[in-house]
C-alpha cells in the first residue's frame, strides 16, 4: 500500500524506540529491524519523503548493528545506510553537506557544485578527534566542469568489529556512494570509467615487518637436497633445491603491503588498488562504472582494508 511521509516518519520512530534496549536484541530481531528499516526507506524513495523525517531508521540501524557480526550482517546494514544516503542525495541542493555520526557507523552526505576541481568529501568526526587533529576517511574526486551537472555522493565508514572476523583489517569498512557520474571526469582508459581516490584513515597500524632472507650454500654432489624456511609473520615458506647445483642460493621473504579489496558483492564491478599507505592511513585508487546500484541512476563502490 502506498505510504504516506507522516506513516513512513512514525514508523520509523517506532522503530528506534523498540530497538532501544541494544543488550537485548537477539540476532534475528537485529535482522528484523534492518529488513523493517529497508523497506520504510525504501517506500520513502518512491514517495520522495524528506529524509530528516526518517533519521530514526539511522538510530535503530545503530542500535542493532553490534547485535550480531558477520560480512552479511555488515551487508545488510551497508545497504540500509546506504538507501538512507540515495534518498538524502536526492534532495541535496546547492553546496551542502549532511553529517551523522553514530557508536558504529558515520556518514557524509554532499552536494559538489559543477566545477574544474578535485573536490573531496570528510566522515565526520567527533570534536575530539578534530582536537587531536586525527587523520578522517576522505574521498576525493576530480569534476568535471564542462559536464555542468552537481555530483551528488555519500561516504559511510562502519565499525569493522562488526565483521567479528579473524583477518587482520587496518581500516574500517567503507561504501562509496556517487549520483551523477557525468559530473565527474573520466579516465584515461575508458570514457565509461571514473577514478576516485579514497584515503582509509588506519585504525591499526600497518605491521613493520623486517625483510626477511634465506640462503642455503649448495655443494658439489648434493643428491635430493632440498631445504625450506618458514617466514616470520605471513608463515610464507620457501624452498632450495640444491640438486645438481653448487653455489649460493638466496630468497626474500614477501614484504607486508595492505591492499584495497571490495567489500561487497554490489562492488565486484570496481577495481581497486593501493596507491600508498602511512601509518596513518592507506591511499586506494578506485575506478568505477556505471553499474552499481539500481534505482534512480546511482552509483556505488565500496572498499575495505
Amino acid at each position: 500500500q502506498n505510504m504516506t511521509s507522516e506513516s513512513l516518519s512514525t514508523l520509523s520512530f517506532t522503530l528506534a524506540s523498540i530497538s532501544q534496549k541494544t543488550d537485548e536484541i537477539q540476532p534475528a530481531a537485529a535482522n528484523a529491524v534492518l529488513t523493517t528499516a529497508s523497506t520504510i526507506l525504501s517506500n520513502a524513495v518512491q514517495a520522495r519523503v524528506d529524509y530528516e523525517l526518517l533519521s530514526n531508521v539511522l538510530q535503530s540501524a545503530n542500535n542493532v548493528a553490534a547485535a550480531t557480526s558477520g560480512e552479511a550482517h555488515v551487508t545488510k546494514l551497508l545497504t540500509t545506510t546506504g538507501t538512507y544516503a540515495f534518498l538524502t542525495n536526492r534532495q541535496l541542493l546547492g553546496q551542502q553537506t549532511v553529517e551523522y555520526m553514530f557508536d558504529n557507523f558515520r556518514m557524509s552526505s554532499a552536494s559538489l557544485p559543477a566545477i574544474a576541481a578535485t573536490s573531496k568529501v570528510l566522515v565526520p568526526q567527533s570534536e575530539l578527534e578534530k582536537l587531536q587533529s586525527c587523520t578522517a576517511t576522505t574521498v576525493f574526486l576530480s569534476q568535471n566542469a564542462s559536464a555542468a551537472v552537481p555530483v551528488q555522493i555519500s561516504v559511510i565508514e562502519s565499525n569493522v568489529k562488526l565483521l567479528g572476523s579473524d583477518k587482520l583489517f587496518i581500516s574500517n569498512p567503507v561504501m562509496v556512494q556517487i549520483n551523477n557520474l557525468r559530473g565527474l571526469n573520466t579516465s584515461n582508459s575508458t570514457a565509461n570509467s571514473h577514478e576516485i581516490l579514497v584515503s582509509l584513515r588506519n585504525i591499526e597500524l600497518p605491521l613493520q615487518v623486517s625483510q626477511y632472507s634465506f640462503t642455503t650454500i649448495c655443494r658439489k654432489n648434493a643428491v635430493n637436497v632440498v631445504f625450506n624456511y618458514t617466514c616470520p609473520v605471513s608463515n610464507y615458506v620457501l624452498f632450495h633445491n640444491c640438486n645438481d647445483k653448487v653455489g649460493t642460493l638466496r630468497s626474500f621473504c614477501p614484504v607486508y603491503r595492505p591492499s584495497c579489496e571490495p567489500f561487497l558483492s554490489s562492488s565486484s564491478k570496481s577495481q581497486c588498488k593501493m596507491v600508498n599507505f602511512t601509518a596513518a592511513a592507506t591511499l586506494c585508487s578506485c575506478s568505477i562504472t556505471p553499474n552499481m546500484l539500481a534505482s534512480g541512476g546511482g552509483r556505488s563502490i565500496t572498499s575495505a582494508l
